[in-house]
């Protein structure tokens, strides 16, 4: 999944150099294929590879080679061995292959040691009957890491998910303060033409000049909010210095038409979040992390058995000497142990179950926490979608309004301070829908967050 993702976003990066405007997709995308916080999350995948690489490799085959010699004393002898080992992955087995050859004088205790003059083969096999037939600790350890890679890709999917959220959240602080800045700048210019009228007015004696004073309020009080917005603008665009490179800020103006945004909701996409809830990367990890500890948890109670191992062996003398060795051996043996009241095991395995219930409720508080969650992005969806909705009918009456005052007042049948307050009203009106509809793309934005799909998002988007 996260490969197909940064092969989405590489296959339209290319674009964004050519184009006039920044929009939310091409930022998102940027930040997927070259932000350093991913390639953090990269090195961490290498290092579970080499984790996995460093487990499996405790079933490489091996080899050992010994040598004896009695120096001095009543007889003498040396003997040398060398042996190839393959260990298996069932029984905590291991087959091997051995040879081994002795030359001088050996007392009777040590007549193992005798061989034929061109020494003896052997192979055999090692196997686990009780302890370590079905798990040991080089099968759990390769287990876990395989499992360690698992959560390393739902650790990379909630590091996404968080980075590409702050990413866009911060675009859209940006976008609403430049939208903000660019309507106030819109109304000043009206504004102005509309002063520029009244000033002739005045100096024909058609009009006070208290009342071009008055009307000079109102772009005092445009430009107030100018300054507040570009304060506002300043410090969202420094935070996405972090995400882009700052040429890119200064080139380009931020973009967000409804088919340039990729996060809609509607009915039936939230039904949809909410089915991607069950598979949210955190839920993820801890099942993974449940599954560990269920491996453990069979380790441990696998120490509680008694240790038998079985060994079988067929070896082969070589060359001349003792007629005695010139046959074929076969050799098996059983080997028993168990340690008398098995306390540290038994405190082990209790203890790897408790663990082992640890995380089940600990699941089980994250998926409440989820859920939670998720139902509180969606009532301050539906509440941002009610109070858009609401903005755009208090704007449009506000426009009205000052449009009806400002024909009565070039009528006569009002006064200044009456229109400046109309117009105030307008214009924060205008504002109070920007934010509206901003509010309403963040509430969005949210609702893909607590379901860990922004990745998914973007990449589809991308598509």
């Amino acid at each position: 999944m996260r490969t197909l993702v940064m092969c989405l976003c590489l296959s339209l990066f290319s674009g964004v150099a050519h184009a006039s405007s920044l929009t939310l997709t091409q930022l998102l995308e940027h930040v997927m294929v070259s932000h350093p916080y991913l390639q953090v999350l990269e090195q961490q995948g290498r290092q579970q590879q080499y984790a996995l690489e460093n487990a499996d490799a405790a079933f490489d085959p091996y080899i050992a080679q010994s040598a004896d010699s009695r120096l001095s004393g009543y007889y003498s002898g040396d003997v040398a061995t060398s042996e190839f080992a393959q260990p298996l992955r069932d029984m905590n087995g291991e087959i091997y292959t051995r040879y081994r050859i002795a030359d001088g004088d050996f007392p009777v205790y040590d007549g193992q040691y005798d061989t034929l003059s061109a020494g003896e083969a052997s192979i055999g096999v090692k196997l686990s009957l009780l302890k370590g037939r079905d798990t040991d600790k080089r099968r759990t350890a390769l287990r876990n890491a395989r499992l360690d890679i698992e959560r390393w890709e739902t650790d990379y999917l909630l590091g996404v998910n968080k980075l590409l959220y702050s990413a866009s959240m911060t675009f859209l602080d940006w976008y609403e303060s430049y939208l903000k800045i660019e309507r106030l700048e819109e109304l000043r210019r009206t504004l102005e033409k509309q002063e520029a009228a009244l000033a002739k007015k005045v100096e024909q004696g058609d009009e006070a000049r208290v009342t071009l004073q008055a009307f000079e309020a109102n772009l005092l009080e445009i430009d107030l909010l100018h300054a507040a917005e570009q304060q506002k603008l300043q410090s969202s665009t420094t935070k996405l210095y972090y995400y882009v490179p700052p040429q890119w800020i200064a080139r380009f103006k931020p973009a967000l038409a409804n088919d340039s945004w990729p996060f809609q909701v509607n009915p039936t996409r939230l039904t949809d979040l909410k089915g991607q809830l069950s598979r949210h990367p955190l839920a993820n990890d801890l099942s993974l992390a449940l599954e560990q500890q269920r491996n453990k948890q069979r380790l441990a109670s696998n120490n509680l058995l008694p240790k038998l191992d079985v060994k079988a062996e067929l070896a082969r003398d070589m060359g001349t000497g003792p007629d005695s060795l010139a046959q074929t051996d076969t050799k098996v043996g059983l080997s028993f142990s168990y340690p008398l009241g098995n306390r540290q095991a038994r405190a082990k395995e209790a203890s790897a179950q408790a663990k082992y219930k640890e995380l089940e409720f600990k699941l089980l508080d994250t998926e409440q926490k989820l859920n939670q969650q998720f139902e509180t992005a969606v009532a301050q969806w539906q509440q941002s979608t009610k109070l858009s909705t609401l903005n755009a009918q208090a704007a449009t009456l506000a426009d009205r309004l000052q449009a009806v005052e400002k024909t009565r007042f070039d009528a006569g049948d009002t006064d200044i301070f009456v229109l400046n307050a109309r117009q105030i009203a307008f214009i924060k009106a205008q504002l109070k829908l920007i934010a509206a509809k901003i509010d309403e793309r963040r509430a969005q934005l949210s609702l893909y967050y607590a379901v860990g799909a922004l990745p998914v998002s973007v990449a589809t988007q991308a598509n």
